[in-house]
């Protein structure tokens, strides 16, 4: 520890221009991981160009989920050979700091927990970018955390759920993964009508108002329909209306599905209570 101090001592004069030099390397790191970054995203959008709009979505999202990916992995490489050529530039003597830290024991904990800790992370995030199990802008529910997707990185995923609240959820620690955007969906909701109503218009008003929402949104798979009557009682008779989609867009088409419903049923003069 002496020996390291008067080592220290003796580069004092020297250590402002170390600094200065220092801090120029920060900053042009800090540009070429920039320009690193620009370089992955123009060079990902080229290749995921396609002339079909077919899957344009789920490529869209692929594409922003392997660009993050690409740019943490970037980033991390670029940030770690910039602290190495600053801690030379600094004047560290690496032999004398190795001894100095092996006498402390902080370089077998750092072994012990954070490095194994890191690689497992990293590992895992590869994986989970190589099997396909989420990418950004799904929806997922991951160790009890329902959110979007926000960013995917090779160390942790970014989530945040429907209140606002941000999660941080290290890569290595994600076990099952919920994809509630996968797929098609089989969406329901229930109208209630009068029970003097006829059940018989209603029910042809909300096929038509099925086929008119289905000509504008082609991915619905099967168009809105009365699947039964899911209630009955003296205020009235609820008719349970179900449509398959994709799941992505389970939201939006419910709205859309009840809006069409709604207007249709007021054209046919059908009450709702």
């Amino acid at each position: 520890m002496t020996q390291l101090i008067a080592s220290i001592m003796e580069r004092l004069p020297d250590f402002g221009r170390a600094a200065a030099l220092a801090i120029v390397i920060a900053l042009i790191f800090e540009i070429l991981v920039r320009i690193v970054n620009r370089v992955i995203d123009r060079a990902l959008r080229v290749a995921t160009m396609r002339p079909s709009d077919r899957d344009a979505m789920k490529r869209i999202k692929r594409r922003k989920t392997l660009t993050m990916v690409a740019q943490s992995a970037a980033r991390w490489v670029l940030y770690f050979m910039a602290i190495i050529w600053i801690l030379s530039v600094l004047g560290v003597d690496w032999e004398k700091l190795k001894v100095v830290l092996a006498a402390a024991g902080l370089i077998g904990l750092a072994v012990s927990f954070g490095a194994q800790k890191l690689v497992r992370d990293i590992i895992t995030g590869f994986l989970l970018i190589a099997e396909d199990q989420y990418d950004v802008d799904d929806r997922v529910t991951i160790g009890g955390v329902s959110g979007i997707v926000e960013e995917v990185g090779i160390r942790v995923t970014r989530v945040r759920d429907d209140i606002g609240n941000t999660h941080f959820l290290a890569n290595g620690d994600i076990g099952k993964v919920c994809n509630h955007s996968r797929g098609s969906a089989r969406m329901s909701i229930d109208i209630t009508l009068p029970t003097a109503e006829d059940t018989e218009r209603a029910r042809a008003a909300v096929a038509a108002a099925g086929t008119q929402l289905a000509a504008v949104h082609k991915d619905i798979t099967a168009p809105a329909q009365v699947e039964g009557v899911s209630t009955l009682s003296a205020g009235g008779v609820s008719l349970r209306v179900v449509m398959t989609a994709p799941a992505s867009q389970e939201e939006v088409l419910t709205a859309a599905l009840r809006d069409a419903i709604h207007r249709r049923l007021a054209e046919e003069g059908i009450a709702i209570s």
